[in-house]
Protein backbone atom coordinates (compact mmCIF):
# COMPACT_ATOMS: atom_id res chain seq x y z
CA UNK A 1 0.00 0.00 0.00
CA UNK A 2 1.70 3.78 -0.79
CA UNK A 3 2.52 5.82 1.91
CA UNK A 4 0.26 8.86 1.57
CA UNK A 5 0.67 12.40 3.60
CA UNK A 6 -0.67 13.93 6.54
CA UNK A 7 -3.57 15.45 5.86
CA UNK A 8 -2.18 19.14 6.76
CA UNK A 9 1.43 19.10 6.53
CA UNK A 10 3.21 21.54 8.64
CA UNK A 11 4.48 24.75 6.97
CA UNK A 12 8.05 24.49 5.60
CA UNK A 13 9.63 27.39 6.37
CA UNK A 14 7.94 27.36 9.91
CA UNK A 15 9.85 23.97 9.80
CA UNK A 16 13.23 24.92 8.60
CA UNK A 17 13.41 28.15 11.36
CA UNK A 18 12.79 25.84 14.28
CA UNK A 19 14.91 23.30 12.76
CA UNK A 20 18.83 22.49 12.91
CA UNK A 21 20.77 24.06 10.65
CA UNK A 22 23.84 25.97 9.49
CA UNK A 23 24.33 29.87 8.45
CA UNK A 24 22.91 29.01 4.60
CA UNK A 25 19.26 28.53 6.06
CA UNK A 26 19.35 25.66 4.22
CA UNK A 27 17.63 21.94 5.02
CA UNK A 28 20.46 20.22 6.93
CA UNK A 29 21.61 16.55 8.34
CA UNK A 30 24.20 15.45 9.85
CA UNK A 31 24.18 12.08 7.74
CA UNK A 32 23.43 12.18 4.04
CA UNK A 33 21.07 9.51 4.26
CA UNK A 34 18.92 11.13 6.85
CA UNK A 35 18.07 13.86 4.45
CA UNK A 36 15.04 12.28 2.56
CA UNK A 37 12.81 13.67 -0.86
CA UNK A 38 9.10 13.31 -0.81
CA UNK A 39 6.96 14.42 -3.80
CA UNK A 40 3.35 15.77 -3.00
CA UNK A 41 -0.18 15.64 -4.21
CA UNK A 42 0.58 18.34 -6.67
CA UNK A 43 3.86 17.31 -8.16
CA UNK A 44 5.96 19.32 -6.27
CA UNK A 45 9.28 18.25 -4.19
CA UNK A 46 9.79 18.71 -0.69
CA UNK A 47 13.07 18.10 1.64
CA UNK A 48 12.79 16.41 5.06
CA UNK A 49 15.45 16.35 7.79
CA UNK A 50 15.64 14.52 10.99
CA UNK A 51 15.44 18.11 12.69
CA UNK A 52 12.89 19.51 10.29
CA UNK A 53 10.63 16.26 11.20
CA UNK A 54 10.83 17.14 14.41
CA UNK A 55 9.84 20.72 14.11
CA UNK A 56 6.79 19.87 12.04
CA UNK A 57 5.80 17.23 14.73
CA UNK A 58 5.10 20.00 17.26
CA UNK A 59 3.77 22.28 14.82
CA UNK A 60 1.30 19.51 13.85
CA UNK A 61 0.84 18.71 17.07
CA UNK A 62 0.02 22.48 18.43
CA UNK A 63 -2.91 22.60 15.60
CA UNK A 64 -4.29 19.30 15.71
CA UNK A 65 -7.07 20.08 18.58
CA UNK A 66 -8.61 22.97 16.49
CA UNK A 67 -7.73 21.96 12.71
CA UNK A 68 -7.85 18.18 13.15
CA UNK A 69 -9.81 16.37 15.42
CA UNK A 70 -9.43 12.78 13.65
CA UNK A 71 -5.26 13.52 13.73
CA UNK A 72 -4.80 10.40 15.83
CA UNK A 73 -6.36 8.43 12.55
CA UNK A 74 -3.63 10.14 10.33
CA UNK A 75 -0.25 8.60 9.60
CA UNK A 76 2.46 10.32 11.58
CA UNK A 77 4.56 12.70 9.95
CA UNK A 78 8.03 10.46 10.38
CA UNK A 79 6.04 7.37 9.25
CA UNK A 80 5.56 9.10 6.22
CA UNK A 81 8.96 10.80 6.03
CA UNK A 82 11.22 7.79 7.10
CA UNK A 83 8.78 4.61 6.78
CA UNK A 84 10.24 1.67 8.04
CA UNK A 85 13.31 2.80 8.63
CA UNK A 86 13.45 2.27 12.12
CA UNK A 87 17.32 3.44 12.10
CA UNK A 88 16.44 7.28 11.00
CA UNK A 89 12.87 7.36 13.19
CA UNK A 90 15.24 6.50 16.29
CA UNK A 91 17.98 8.96 15.81
CA UNK A 92 15.74 11.93 15.46
CA UNK A 93 16.00 13.69 18.74
CA UNK A 94 19.64 12.41 19.03
CA UNK A 95 20.45 14.68 15.64
CA UNK A 96 24.14 16.69 16.27
CA UNK A 97 24.23 20.37 15.83
CA UNK A 98 26.01 21.18 12.84
CA UNK A 99 29.53 22.37 13.22
CA UNK A 100 31.96 24.63 11.67
CA UNK A 101 35.04 22.44 10.49
CA UNK A 102 38.29 23.77 10.86
CA UNK A 103 41.08 23.13 7.54
CA UNK A 104 44.45 21.79 8.83
CA UNK A 105 45.94 25.11 9.69
CA UNK A 106 49.67 25.57 8.60
CA UNK A 107 50.31 28.89 10.49
CA UNK A 108 49.21 30.93 13.32
CA UNK A 109 49.93 33.22 15.30
CA UNK A 110 52.52 33.84 17.36
CA UNK A 111 51.11 35.57 20.74
CA UNK A 112 47.42 35.84 20.86
CA UNK A 113 44.34 35.62 23.46
CA UNK A 114 40.73 34.01 23.17
CA UNK A 115 39.32 37.71 22.68
CA UNK A 116 41.77 39.01 20.00
CA UNK A 117 42.51 35.94 17.64
CA UNK A 118 40.51 34.34 15.42
CA UNK A 119 39.23 30.34 15.53
CA UNK A 120 41.10 30.15 12.75
CA UNK A 121 44.31 31.23 13.30
CA UNK A 122 44.51 29.23 16.76
CA UNK A 123 46.24 26.37 15.13
CA UNK A 124 43.94 24.35 16.05
CA UNK A 125 42.83 20.63 14.39
CA UNK A 126 39.80 20.22 13.56
CA UNK A 127 38.15 17.50 16.23
CA UNK A 128 36.86 15.45 13.76
CA UNK A 129 40.87 14.26 12.54
CA UNK A 130 41.88 11.28 14.69
CA UNK A 131 45.00 10.17 13.77
CA UNK A 132 47.49 7.71 15.20
CA UNK A 133 50.64 8.56 17.47
CA UNK A 134 54.75 8.30 16.26
CA UNK A 135 54.83 5.09 18.12
CA UNK A 136 52.01 3.51 16.17
CA UNK A 137 53.52 4.30 13.29
CA UNK A 138 57.02 3.04 13.93
CA UNK A 139 55.63 -0.23 15.19
CA UNK A 140 53.77 -0.92 12.31
CA UNK A 141 54.15 -4.88 11.76
CA UNK A 142 54.32 -6.33 8.06
CA UNK A 143 51.34 -7.30 7.45
CA UNK A 144 48.06 -4.96 9.23
CA UNK A 145 46.13 -8.35 9.94
CA UNK A 146 49.37 -9.57 12.20
CA UNK A 147 49.01 -7.19 15.10
CA UNK A 148 46.18 -4.71 14.36
CA UNK A 149 43.36 -6.57 14.46
CA UNK A 150 40.94 -4.06 16.07
CA UNK A 151 41.51 -1.47 13.36
CA UNK A 152 39.52 -0.81 10.58
CA UNK A 153 40.67 -0.58 7.12
CA UNK A 154 40.70 3.73 6.99
CA UNK A 155 42.85 3.71 9.87
CA UNK A 156 45.25 0.50 8.54
CA UNK A 157 45.56 2.90 5.96
CA UNK A 158 46.74 6.02 7.82
CA UNK A 159 49.17 3.86 9.44
CA UNK A 160 50.62 2.73 6.53
CA UNK A 161 50.59 5.71 4.47
CA UNK A 162 52.09 7.68 7.68
CA UNK A 163 54.98 4.87 7.96
CA UNK A 164 55.92 5.09 4.08
CA UNK A 165 55.83 8.91 4.24
CA UNK A 166 58.67 8.70 7.48
CA UNK A 167 60.68 6.74 4.88
CA UNK A 168 59.92 8.83 1.84
CA UNK A 169 59.95 12.34 3.27
CA UNK A 170 59.92 14.66 1.19
CA UNK A 171 61.73 18.28 1.34
CA UNK A 172 59.87 21.24 3.08
CA UNK A 173 57.70 22.74 0.82
CA UNK A 174 55.65 26.07 1.30
CA UNK A 175 51.69 25.00 2.25
CA UNK A 176 48.57 25.84 0.23
CA UNK A 177 46.73 28.43 2.48
CA UNK A 178 43.16 27.78 3.03
CA UNK A 179 42.75 28.96 6.35
CA UNK A 180 40.61 31.92 6.54
CA UNK A 181 42.37 35.46 7.44
CA UNK A 182 39.95 38.52 8.69
CA UNK A 183 40.84 41.60 6.77
CA UNK A 184 42.74 43.51 9.78
CA UNK A 185 45.32 41.08 9.96
CA UNK A 186 45.92 41.15 5.75
CA UNK A 187 48.89 42.73 4.74
CA UNK A 188 48.08 46.65 4.27
CA UNK A 189 51.35 47.07 1.98
CA UNK A 190 52.71 44.37 -0.15
CA UNK A 191 55.75 44.19 -1.58
CA UNK A 192 55.37 42.26 -5.03
CA UNK A 193 58.59 40.78 -6.31
CA UNK A 194 58.14 40.27 -9.63
CA UNK A 195 61.19 38.84 -11.79
CA UNK A 196 58.98 38.21 -14.90
CA UNK A 197 57.32 41.48 -14.54
CA UNK A 198 53.79 39.53 -14.44
CA UNK A 199 52.05 42.94 -13.32
CA UNK A 200 52.96 44.56 -16.54
CA UNK A 201 55.83 46.63 -14.55
CA UNK A 202 58.85 48.36 -16.44
CA UNK A 203 61.55 48.92 -14.32
CA UNK A 204 64.23 51.10 -14.83
CA UNK A 205 68.03 49.77 -13.96
CA UNK A 206 67.83 52.03 -10.82
CA UNK A 207 64.71 50.68 -9.31
CA UNK A 208 64.28 48.42 -7.07
CA UNK A 209 63.34 44.84 -7.52
CA UNK A 210 60.08 45.11 -5.71
CA UNK A 211 57.45 47.01 -6.14
CA UNK A 212 54.52 48.27 -3.67
CA UNK A 213 51.34 47.48 -3.70
CA UNK A 214 48.70 48.76 -1.31
CA UNK A 215 45.30 46.91 -0.33
CA UNK A 216 42.60 48.88 -1.42
CA UNK A 217 39.44 45.96 -0.51
CA UNK A 218 39.15 45.24 2.06
CA UNK A 219 39.90 48.54 2.70
CA UNK A 220 42.89 48.76 5.79
CA UNK A 221 42.59 50.85 9.01
CA UNK A 222 43.89 53.94 8.49
CA UNK A 223 46.32 53.27 11.20
CA UNK A 224 47.33 49.66 10.16
CA UNK A 225 50.91 49.49 8.32
CA UNK A 226 51.14 45.93 8.45
CA UNK A 227 53.94 44.63 5.72
CA UNK A 228 53.89 41.34 3.44
CA UNK A 229 56.04 40.06 0.42
CA UNK A 230 54.44 38.40 -2.76
CA UNK A 231 56.84 36.52 -4.81
CA UNK A 232 55.64 35.13 -8.40
CA UNK A 233 57.79 32.85 -9.35
CA UNK A 234 59.02 32.46 -12.82
CA UNK A 235 56.56 29.70 -14.14
CA UNK A 236 54.08 29.91 -16.11
CA UNK A 237 50.33 30.85 -15.43
CA UNK A 238 48.20 28.18 -13.36
CA UNK A 239 44.94 29.69 -15.58
CA UNK A 240 43.93 32.28 -18.18
CA UNK A 241 40.93 34.07 -19.18
CA UNK A 242 40.05 36.81 -20.92
CA UNK A 243 40.51 39.55 -19.20
CA UNK A 244 42.97 38.44 -16.40
CA UNK A 245 46.09 35.47 -15.86
CA UNK A 246 46.28 33.47 -12.46
CA UNK A 247 49.82 33.12 -11.09
CA UNK A 248 50.70 30.98 -8.05
CA UNK A 249 52.46 33.33 -5.76
CA UNK A 250 54.22 33.12 -2.08
CA UNK A 251 53.00 35.43 0.28
CA UNK A 252 55.04 36.23 3.47
CA UNK A 253 53.22 37.53 6.54
CA UNK A 254 54.07 39.72 9.02
CA UNK A 255 55.87 39.13 12.32
CA UNK A 256 52.60 38.13 14.16
CA UNK A 257 52.57 35.34 12.21
CA UNK A 258 54.39 31.86 12.19
CA UNK A 259 54.18 28.13 10.63
CA UNK A 260 53.67 25.05 11.69
CA UNK A 261 55.20 21.89 11.79
CA UNK A 262 53.94 18.50 12.57
CA UNK A 263 55.35 15.05 12.95
CA UNK A 264 53.78 13.05 9.96
CA UNK A 265 51.26 11.41 11.90
CA UNK A 266 50.46 13.91 14.61
CA UNK A 267 47.58 16.50 14.90
CA UNK A 268 49.61 18.52 17.07
CA UNK A 269 52.17 20.78 16.46
CA UNK A 270 55.99 20.20 17.40
CA UNK A 271 57.05 23.36 17.18
CA UNK A 272 57.36 26.64 14.79
CA UNK A 273 59.81 27.92 12.33
CA UNK A 274 60.53 31.01 10.59
CA UNK A 275 58.19 34.06 9.22
CA UNK A 276 55.19 32.39 7.80
CA UNK A 277 55.13 32.07 3.91
CA UNK A 278 52.44 30.32 2.34
CA UNK A 279 51.41 29.19 -1.10
CA UNK A 280 48.39 31.19 -2.71
CA UNK A 281 47.08 32.19 -6.31
CA UNK A 282 47.78 36.18 -7.57
CA UNK A 283 44.92 36.86 -10.07
CA UNK A 284 46.45 39.90 -12.36
CA UNK A 285 44.25 41.53 -14.87
CA UNK A 286 45.05 42.50 -18.42
CA UNK A 287 46.11 45.77 -19.60
CA UNK A 288 42.56 47.06 -20.64
CA UNK A 289 40.60 49.62 -18.49
CA UNK A 290 37.42 47.29 -18.80
CA UNK A 291 39.59 44.53 -17.79
CA UNK A 292 41.03 46.03 -14.57
CA UNK A 293 37.15 47.02 -13.26
CA UNK A 294 36.47 43.21 -14.02
CA UNK A 295 39.16 42.56 -11.61
CA UNK A 296 37.87 45.37 -9.23
CA UNK A 297 34.41 44.29 -9.25
CA UNK A 298 35.14 41.34 -8.45
CA UNK A 299 37.40 41.96 -5.44
CA UNK A 300 33.86 43.99 -4.31
CA UNK A 301 31.76 41.00 -4.46
CA UNK A 302 34.13 38.78 -2.92
CA UNK A 303 34.03 41.48 0.11
CA UNK A 304 30.05 41.46 -0.20
CA UNK A 305 30.07 37.88 0.54
CA UNK A 306 28.17 36.24 3.26
CA UNK A 307 31.02 34.55 5.26
CA UNK A 308 29.37 31.22 4.91
CA UNK A 309 29.69 30.90 1.27
CA UNK A 310 33.39 30.33 2.01
CA UNK A 311 33.08 28.15 4.93
CA UNK A 312 33.05 24.11 5.62
CA UNK A 313 30.02 23.03 7.74
CA UNK A 314 29.55 19.54 9.19
CA UNK A 315 26.70 17.44 7.28
CA UNK A 316 24.88 17.40 4.48
CA UNK A 317 22.21 20.24 2.98
CA UNK A 318 19.33 19.73 0.34
CA UNK A 319 20.78 22.22 -2.23
CA UNK A 320 18.30 25.18 -2.84
CA UNK A 321 16.00 25.47 -6.26
CA UNK A 322 16.95 22.29 -7.85
CA UNK A 323 15.03 21.96 -9.64
CA UNK A 324 11.68 23.72 -8.98
CA UNK A 325 10.32 24.88 -12.48
CA UNK A 326 8.54 23.15 -15.02
CA UNK A 327 11.32 23.60 -17.93
CA UNK A 328 13.73 22.07 -15.33
CA UNK A 329 12.06 18.86 -15.12
CA UNK A 330 13.96 17.87 -18.30
CA UNK A 331 16.80 18.72 -15.89
CA UNK A 332 15.72 16.42 -13.67
CA UNK A 333 15.26 13.28 -16.01
CA UNK A 334 18.73 14.09 -17.33
CA UNK A 335 21.15 14.64 -13.84
CA UNK A 336 18.79 12.85 -11.38
CA UNK A 337 17.08 14.70 -8.51
CA UNK A 338 19.55 13.77 -5.66
CA UNK A 339 20.79 16.79 -4.44
CA UNK A 340 21.90 15.89 -1.33
CA UNK A 341 25.51 17.93 -0.97
CA UNK A 342 27.90 18.17 1.59
CA UNK A 343 27.56 21.31 3.35
CA UNK A 344 31.32 22.66 3.10
CA UNK A 345 32.27 25.60 0.92
CA UNK A 346 31.10 26.93 -2.47
CA UNK A 347 34.05 29.92 -2.84
CA UNK A 348 37.54 29.96 -2.07
CA UNK A 349 39.20 32.62 0.06
CA UNK A 350 40.00 35.87 -0.74
CA UNK A 351 43.16 37.59 0.71
CA UNK A 352 42.26 41.26 -1.02
CA UNK A 353 42.71 43.42 -3.50
CA UNK A 354 45.75 45.04 -4.11
CA UNK A 355 46.98 48.33 -6.24
CA UNK A 356 50.67 50.13 -7.26
CA UNK A 357 51.18 52.64 -4.31
CA UNK A 358 52.63 54.64 -7.10
CA UNK A 359 49.85 56.03 -9.45
CA UNK A 360 52.37 56.44 -12.30
CA UNK A 361 53.51 52.91 -12.37
CA UNK A 362 52.62 50.48 -15.16
CA UNK A 363 51.65 47.35 -13.04
CA UNK A 364 48.43 46.51 -12.88
CA UNK A 365 46.13 45.48 -9.99
CA UNK A 366 45.80 41.82 -8.72
CA UNK A 367 43.87 40.00 -6.32
CA UNK A 368 44.94 37.20 -3.74
CA UNK A 369 43.23 33.64 -3.51
CA UNK A 370 43.14 30.25 -2.02
CA UNK A 371 44.13 27.77 -4.52
CA UNK A 372 41.38 25.57 -5.09
CA UNK A 373 43.03 23.30 -7.17
CA UNK A 374 42.39 22.60 -10.95
CA UNK A 375 39.65 22.79 -13.65
CA UNK A 376 37.15 19.85 -13.62
CA UNK A 377 37.64 19.30 -17.42
CA UNK A 378 41.19 19.07 -16.76
CA UNK A 379 40.93 16.66 -13.99
CA UNK A 380 42.05 13.03 -14.22
CA UNK A 381 39.40 11.98 -11.58
CA UNK A 382 36.32 10.08 -12.71
CA UNK A 383 33.64 12.04 -11.10
CA UNK A 384 30.37 9.77 -9.63
CA UNK A 385 26.92 11.22 -9.77
CA UNK A 386 27.46 12.74 -6.29
CA UNK A 387 30.17 14.64 -7.07
CA UNK A 388 28.83 16.27 -10.16
CA UNK A 389 25.63 16.94 -8.21
CA UNK A 390 27.81 18.99 -5.72
CA UNK A 391 29.96 20.47 -8.21
CA UNK A 392 27.03 21.60 -10.71
CA UNK A 393 24.74 22.84 -7.41
CA UNK A 394 27.55 25.33 -6.60
CA UNK A 395 25.77 27.60 -8.66
CA UNK A 396 22.35 27.24 -6.77
CA UNK A 397 24.05 28.15 -3.56
CA UNK A 398 25.85 31.56 -5.18
CA UNK A 399 22.44 32.45 -6.26
CA UNK A 400 21.06 31.69 -3.30
CA UNK A 401 23.29 34.10 -1.45
CA UNK A 402 22.12 36.49 -3.63
CA UNK A 403 24.95 36.56 -6.79
CA UNK A 404 24.63 36.27 -10.09
CA UNK A 405 28.13 34.77 -10.99
CA UNK A 406 27.65 35.50 -14.51
CA UNK A 407 30.13 32.76 -16.17
CA UNK A 408 29.24 29.61 -15.31
CA UNK A 409 31.39 27.29 -17.41
CA UNK A 410 33.59 24.32 -16.85
CA UNK A 411 37.02 26.24 -16.52
CA UNK A 412 35.40 27.97 -13.30
CA UNK A 413 34.89 25.05 -11.53
CA UNK A 414 37.42 23.85 -9.83
CA UNK A 415 37.92 20.34 -7.95
CA UNK A 416 40.98 18.98 -5.55
CA UNK A 417 41.53 16.64 -3.51
CA UNK A 418 40.23 16.31 0.30
CA UNK A 419 38.69 16.83 2.92
CA UNK A 420 40.23 20.15 3.55
CA UNK A 421 40.39 19.12 7.47
CA UNK A 422 42.94 16.52 7.03
CA UNK A 423 46.40 17.15 6.34
CA UNK A 424 47.18 17.31 2.31
CA UNK A 425 49.15 13.57 1.94
CA UNK A 426 46.39 12.04 3.68
CA UNK A 427 43.26 13.70 1.27
CA UNK A 428 42.32 11.82 -1.55
CA UNK A 429 39.56 12.45 -4.65
CA UNK A 430 37.29 9.86 -2.41
CA UNK A 431 36.28 13.24 -0.97
CA UNK A 432 36.87 15.87 -3.21
CA UNK A 433 36.42 19.05 -2.69
CA UNK A 434 34.79 21.81 -5.42
CA UNK A 435 34.50 25.61 -5.74
CA UNK A 436 33.48 27.72 -8.22
CA UNK A 437 35.95 31.19 -8.85
CA UNK A 438 35.49 33.42 -11.43
CA UNK A 439 33.68 36.47 -10.43
CA UNK A 440 34.69 39.42 -12.62
CA UNK A 441 31.24 39.70 -14.04
CA UNK A 442 29.28 38.84 -11.06
CA UNK A 443 26.61 41.31 -9.52
CA UNK A 444 24.37 40.99 -5.99
CA UNK A 445 21.22 41.15 -6.61
CA UNK A 446 18.02 41.32 -4.13
CA UNK A 447 17.48 38.53 -1.36
CA UNK A 448 14.06 37.93 -2.98
CA UNK A 449 15.19 37.29 -6.12
CA UNK A 450 16.66 34.30 -5.29
CA UNK A 451 13.75 31.99 -4.25
CA UNK A 452 13.96 30.42 -7.59
CA UNK A 453 10.43 31.19 -7.81
CA UNK A 454 10.53 32.88 -11.81
CA UNK A 455 7.24 33.73 -11.61
CA UNK A 456 8.23 36.46 -9.14
CA UNK A 457 11.15 37.79 -11.40
CA UNK A 458 11.30 40.11 -14.33
CA UNK A 459 11.56 38.76 -17.73
CA UNK A 460 15.28 39.37 -18.24
CA UNK A 461 16.10 38.60 -14.24
CA UNK A 462 14.27 35.16 -15.10
CA UNK A 463 16.06 34.50 -18.18
CA UNK A 464 19.69 34.84 -16.44
CA UNK A 465 18.62 32.47 -13.44
CA UNK A 466 17.68 30.07 -15.96
CA UNK A 467 20.71 30.63 -18.35
CA UNK A 468 23.19 30.40 -15.11
CA UNK A 469 21.46 26.84 -13.99
CA UNK A 470 21.68 25.26 -17.57
CA UNK A 471 25.20 26.15 -18.47
CA UNK A 472 26.29 24.66 -14.80
CA UNK A 473 24.67 21.89 -15.92
CA UNK A 474 26.31 21.94 -19.05
CA UNK A 475 29.66 22.52 -17.63
CA UNK A 476 29.48 19.81 -15.31
CA UNK A 477 27.11 17.26 -17.54
CA UNK A 478 28.24 18.44 -21.10
CA UNK A 479 25.46 19.70 -23.65
CA UNK A 480 23.90 22.36 -24.85
CA UNK A 481 21.40 23.33 -22.61
CA UNK A 482 21.91 27.35 -22.47
CA UNK A 483 21.52 27.61 -26.09
CA UNK A 484 17.65 27.68 -25.66
CA UNK A 485 17.92 30.93 -23.48
CA UNK A 486 20.02 33.12 -26.07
Amino acid sequence: MPRIPPRALPDESRCLRSSLKAPNDFVWANRREDIRITTLDDGSARFWSPSTVLAGEKILLQESSSQHPDSENEMSLRDWVYGTDLHCKTRLEDEPAPRKLRVWPVLTMKDWSEAACPDELRGIVDESVILHGPKNCKQTPAHPDAENTNLNSQERAIIELAALYELFKPARTIPKLEQQIPARFLPAHLFVHDPRMRTGRTRGAREPLAEQYIRVIPKPDTESMSLGKLDIPAVASVGEGHHARVFQANLTLDDRFTMLEYEYNSTHPTRTWGRATVQLVAKISDRNVEDMEMLRNEAAVYERMIAHLSEHWSGYNAAPGAWKSEEDAGFEREVGNDVRIPATAAVGQFYGYYVPKDAKSTSRPLILLENCGQQIDFTPHDMTPEDKMTCATLINRVSAAGITQGSAYARNFLIQTGPLTLPPILRSFAHPSFRLIDFGRAEHISPDRCTFNFALMSEETERRARLELAMALDAVYGGTRRRRYY
